[in-house]
């Protein structure tokens, strides 16, 4: 290339941020098409294939795969859907509830209500059953429950007529129209804590209990908003924490709702159970509301029957589905997000002009780097210009302005610049600018992506002004434009490889540089200074391991040196024990054979103490033995020892380095914790109980 030629480049954030981009972000790798999380279908349980269960009629979910079913004979079944195993918790003859009751799990506790049971409302322990409390009234009214939510704080909210409405008709009573309902939020000792109230919550029609608790679903946000849907009318109610009736809305869905859910965004989930013709789609969604707004979105994964919505602890959604007897397993993964001008997998960069600040300028070409997977594409488009100011919709307006307004859509933007731009040249790596003439040059960057893939833009470079190799043939090649245009993109083939040759010449220091080279370069520079490594050692740590080389090799084979290369490598400076610092504890008789047992006799030999979270692995260890055997002074032995997170009496047991003392505390088991060798297990559960678990002070207090 002439040696007068230039270039723009757009390589960090600071420069894509200097243009308009449409569902794009910049990342550290570059520039790339949004993404956000949505649910997908991860699994579907059939519940009619399990033998042991009549019918279905509710479900909770549990821990680690586990969730709770309640059949139509009221027994109780756990269920582990990742080993397809299925248990009786406990039957119908324990009473609890009938096949009426409606349940939830929260944290090792289980909680029903039941408007026909003998309790109404019960918790009790998920691991032996042991019943916490339970309630069949408040204020002085015998309470009826129609449906249940449990908060973080272990808080249980009932929706329940505020009114007697007991009878003698069994399942047949009825609450009268205009008849007042209330939630009540029972605390983790099963009294009413707090009762929500309101004029206008209310029923609108007469109503039986049966019937009544089918009509009623209830969450609670985790700002402690309680909401409240009535599925006859389609309506919601929502209760501020000081029992304000903060918004009373009927939801815009054309069939009756049912199920609904609060996940940890605060954001409503409310299914449909409406029936459909048997040949007909199944236009069935399950719909997502803001909590302050009444407009809705439809959850992609699923569409069907909905009766019932539950979250777990990963926002994964359950949705059970009686028609089919299935519960479906809704699971947040990241998707590259539609743009909401065309729906679809797409984004669009708009740059700001880029000012040549020569008239007429004829542009030379692009270069981009990028990365581009199967089935995604880059579109660039362009055009030039030397003036900035254009027609648009009729005004004389400036490009960089009208493409940088943030109260500009961006439907307006692409629809406005579209006469603009040349035809797109699809995933250019090296391409030349047809036509291009001006001062001013813009580029529109149209990303393609797929449902989870998106194409990554590093960077690109726009030179200027037009060279060719054409300039080093005889006059006569110019002569003919026809046949000047083929050759000079034809040369241009020839430009770009001899270019990118001696761009790499001219920026050949950039692979001595350490902080710049990665991979194969890496290791091959620290041949140049006789470090020989393995797989084991990271990149960061080879890096570390070259800067600091110049300083090793002077302190090569002393203890300091040895700290040094040890914590490169393992991140943390051993403890190095040499014979001059125990030799007056062999003097002392009753000490003489530990220290040899631990240090060993020889006044030669050194250990070097390494805790074991440096060196987790057989592999590592093997490394830092040949570090040491490497580094280790002429004529002496070194001792590698790991240490271990437990005390052992006359082992290599110290205070503060491996061994800690602690107060005895409760066992809490999770995915990372094991049981130590010693602990005391107890069973929380039993605390409070008279002659099991009633220490004064540590699970009893006197009143």
């Amino acid at each position: 290339m002439a040696d007068n030629a230039g270039f723009f480049s757009l390589n960090k954030e600071s420069d894509w941020e200097k243009g308009c981009k449409i569902n794009l972000e910049v990342t550290d790798e570059g520039l790339v098409l949004q993404k956000t999380s949505k649910y997908t279908a991860s699994r579907v349980i059939n519940l009619t294939a399990l033998d042991s269960i009549s019918e279905v009629t509710d479900f909770t979910v549990g821990n680690n795969g586990q969730i709770f079913i309640l059949d139509g004979r009221a027994n109780l079944f756990l269920y582990d859907y990742l080993n397809e195993q299925l248990d009786l918790f406990f039957g119908n003859e324990q009473g609890y509830f009938t096949k009426n009751a409606c349940i939830l799990f929260l944290r090792g506790t289980l909680y029903s209500v039941d408007p026909f049971g003998k309790d109404k409302v019960l918790a009790f322990s998920a691991s032996n059953g042991q019943v916490y409390w339970s309630l069949n009234s408040f204020n002085g009214l015998p309470l009826v429950p129609l449906a249940m939510t449990v908060d973080d704080q272990r808080n249980v909210y009932v929706v329940t007529p505020f009114q007697d409405v007991t009878g003698d008709n069994g399942d047949d009573f009825e609450v009268p129209a205009g008849g007042l309902l209330c939630v009540i939020k029972i605390d983790l000792t099963g009294k009413v804590a707090f009762v929500f109230h309101n004029a206008n919550f209310k029923l609108n029609h007469n109503t039986k209990i049966a019937d009544l608790a089918k009509n009623f679903f209830i969450a609670v946000s985790r700002e402690g908003h309680v909401y409240v849907l009535n599925n006859e009318d389609n309506t919601i109610f929502e209760f501020s924490k000081d029992n304000t009736l903060h918004t009373q809305y009927p939801l815009p869905l054309s069939g009756r709702s049912s199920g609904f859910a609060i996940d940890s965004n605060s954001q409503i989930y409310i299914g449909e159970s409406r029936k459909i013709s048997l040949n007909a789609e199944d236009d069935r969604f399950i719909h997502r509301f803001a909590s302050t707004s009444e407009t809705s979105e439809k959850v992609p994964g699923f569409r069907g029957r909905i009766d019932k919505l539950s979250f777990d602890q990963n926002n994964s959604l359950y949705i059970w589905n009686k028609e089919t007897g299935t519960i479906t397993i809704l699971d947040l993964k990241l998707k590259v997000q539609e743009m909401s001008a065309t729906g679809l997998p797409q984004g669009i960069y708009f740059s700001s002009s880029f000012d040549s600040t020569i008239m007429e300028m004829y542009w030379h070409k692009m270069v981009l780097s990028a990365d581009i997977p199967e089935n995604t594409q880059i579109k660039v488009s362009y055009f030039s210009s030397d003036r900035k100011a254009f027609m648009i919709n009729g005004k004389l307006t400036d490009i960089d302005k009208f493409i940088n307004d943030e109260t500009i859509t961006p439907a307006e933007k692409i629809s406005s610049l579209e006469s603009f731009w040349s035809e797109p040249v699809v995933n250019p790596a090296d391409a030349l600018v047809h036509g291009a003439m001006g001062r001013y040059f813009w580029l529109k960057i149209e990303f393609v992506g797929s449902e989870e893939l998106s194409p990554v833009l590093k960077k690109i470079r726009l030179y200027y002004p037009r060279t060719s190799y054409l300039r080093y043939l005889p006059a006569i090649y110019q002569e003919d434009n026809k046949s000047r245009d083929f050759l000079e993109r034809f040369l241009a083939l020839f430009e770009s490889f001899f270019a990118h040759m001696e761009e790499n010449i001219s920026n050949v220091a950039q692979y001595f540089d350490v902080d710049s080279v990665s991979g194969p370069f890496l290791k091959w520079l620290a041949t140049w200074l006789a470090i020989s490594v393995d797989d084991s050692w990271t990149e960061e740590q080879l890096k570390q391991l070259i800067k600091k080389s110049p300083e090793l090799f002077k302190k090569r084979g002393t203890k300091q040196g040895i700290e040094e290369i040890m914590e490169v490598y393992t991140g943390e400076k051993p403890f190095i024990i040499e014979y001059f610092q125990y030799k007056h504890l062999r003097e002392h008789p009753d000490l003489k054979d530990l220290v040899a047992q631990l240090y060993g006799t020889d006044p030669y030999c050194f250990c070097v103490l390494i805790r074991q979270e440096c060196v987790p692995t057989a592999e590592r260890r093997f490394v830092v033995q040949q570090i040491l055997d490497q580094e280790k002074p002429a004529f002496t032995e070194v001792k590698l020892v790991v240490l271990q997170p437990w005390i052992y009496m006359d082992m290599h047991t110290y205070l503060g380095i491996n061994t800690y003392l602690s107060e005895l505390s409760l066992l809490r088991l999770d995915q990372e914790s094991s049981i130590p060798y010693s602990t005391l297990v107890i069973d929380v559960d039993l605390d409070n109980r008279v002659g099991i678990h009633s220490r004064v002070e540590l699970d009893a207090e006197l009143k």
